[in-house]
């Protein structure tokens, strides 16, 4: 029985290992496996959360880019004015 709530935590530790493991090597020809291990869970895991490779690297790319997205956006935010950003 798989245990409750945490889906969510698993995701994100395979994000960060994919973020991890794509930095520490600088190409994409990382694999599930190393992912996964690298994350704490099993490869079979892995795809059972995200399928194939690529999907994990979209889901990676889109938390990326929402960590950025809200970073940009609190950096704006104190600016009162168009002319102050």
């Amino acid at each position: 029985m798989p245990k409750i709530g945490m889906e969510p935590l698993r995701r994100k530790a395979l994000i960060d290992a994919t973020i991890s493991a794509i930095g520490e090597r600088g190409s994409l020809d990382v694999t599930m496996s190393e992912i996964a291990g690298r994350a704490g869970v099993s490869s079979a895991l892995a795809h059972h959360y995200f399928g194939a490779k690529d999907e994990l690297l979209f889901a990676t790319m889109r938390h990326i880019l929402a960590e950025l997205n809200a970073d940009t956006r609190r950096a704006f935010r104190p600016a009162a004015t168009p002319r102050q950003r």
